[in-house]
């Protein structure tokens, strides 16, 4: 069950006063599952160890880490792609590019596979929702 939460925004296209505000849905993410979370459920469900299943865990980390470090995509199967990302200044000549100068964001990128997407696809089998209630603002 996806939990979704609320909060109260300006419309789109239209300034931050206070009649023009809507009420907008949002995934909440304050629950998180850990690397031993997973690691005791991918343990209970095959005959490997939780120790083992966080080893495994703790090495493909690292491996990611390095592949992106060295400029390479990492392609988990089903999964999906991480890949390094940057942001820049543009410049008026790739000659004249100095990544020192004109990077300013180095970053991980993820591409979830279609299978992943259609997975957890809005109408996809075992979606469901569940709203927190909203107080109301004191006014």
């Amino acid at each position: 069950m996806i939990r979704l939460k609320f909060v109260n925004r300006p419309k789109p296209g239209t300034r931050a006063s206070q009649n023009e505000r809507q009420w907008y849905a949002m995934v909440d993410n304050s629950i998180q599952d850990d690397m031993e979370t997973i690691a005791t459920r991918i343990a209970a469900q095959c005959t490997v160890t939780r120790h083992d299943c966080l080893a495994v865990l703790s090495a493909l980390r690292g491996e990611i880490l390095d592949a992106l470090r060295g400029g390479r995509a990492v392609k988990l199967s089903d999964l999906g792609i991480f890949k390094a990302g940057v942001r820049c200044q543009g410049v008026d000549n790739p000659e004249e590019f100095d990544a020192s100068r004109d990077l300013y964001h180095l970053g991980v990128r993820f591409y979830p596979s279609t299978k992943l997407r259609r997975a957890i696809a809005l109408r996809a089998e075992g979606i469901g929702f569940r709203a927190q209630k909203v107080e109301a603002a004191a006014g």
